[in-house]
């Protein structure tokens, strides 16, 4: 299997922090103007934990105090930086809308919980957990497969398989039987959102 550039090494470029308002803050590197920005911003979840309307598990805690960046979903370009506040919420004003995005967490634990988004004039959230991470992981191979040619139909249509299925499945599927990846190990994560792109596209 071909590797991914993993976020980690992405990570190392980060280097501007900002808090706004009691919540994460960000940088852009190219500001939209108002008419057509909007503030993306969601709560990035701890291992094992899902969005409420997806079942989440009793005593899951939101990830404070952890990196997030958001790159452009096409050509990876870094667009902006935050952190994770007291909550969990992170926050980046100004993002342009309909650009395909991916948001990248580093927990201070090592662990790499990812999701992608397209901001619009209804819905500027993304949050973040290890469902999310899987099937971002499968729409970057399905990138991969068309050289990195893949329309935004194509992209949602995958999404949306995947994490239907990974939430349905709780990673019975493949070689998994059940057990989840290590969220610590790149390798790792490819692997298990390798088994989950095999199962829910056939």
């Amino acid at each position: 299997m071909s590797r991914l550039i993993g976020p980690a090494a992405v990570l190392v470029t980060l280097t501007l922090i900002i808090t706004i308002g009691g919540c994460g803050g960000g940088t852009a590197s190219d500001l939209a103007s108002a008419d057509t920005a909007c503030a993306l911003h969601g709560i990035v979840y701890t291992s094992g934990m899902q969005p409420a309307e997806a079942g989440q598990a009793p005593g899951a805690q939101p990830l404070y105090f952890a990196m997030v960046t958001i790159h452009s979903t096409s050509d990876n370009a870094y667009i902006a930086d935050t952190m994770t506040n007291t909550h969990g919420h992170y926050y980046v004003p100004r993002l342009t809308r309909g650009v395909d995005v991916t948001v990248i967490c580093e927990a201070p634990s090592g662990e790499i919980f990812m999701t992608r988004t397209r901001p619009n004039a209804r819905d500027c959230t993304a949050d973040i957990d290890e469902d999310t991470t899987l099937a971002t992981q499968c729409v970057m191979f399905l990138s991969q497969a068309a050289d990195g040619v893949v329309t935004d139909a194509d992209r949602d249509a995958v999404w949306q398989t995947c994490i239907q299925f990974q939430r349905a499945n709780r990673y019975q599927y493949g070689s998994l039987n059940g057990a989840r990846p290590d969220f610590t190990d790149q390798e790792a994560i490819e692997q298990a959102a390798q088994a989950l792109f095999d199962a829910a596209m056939n």
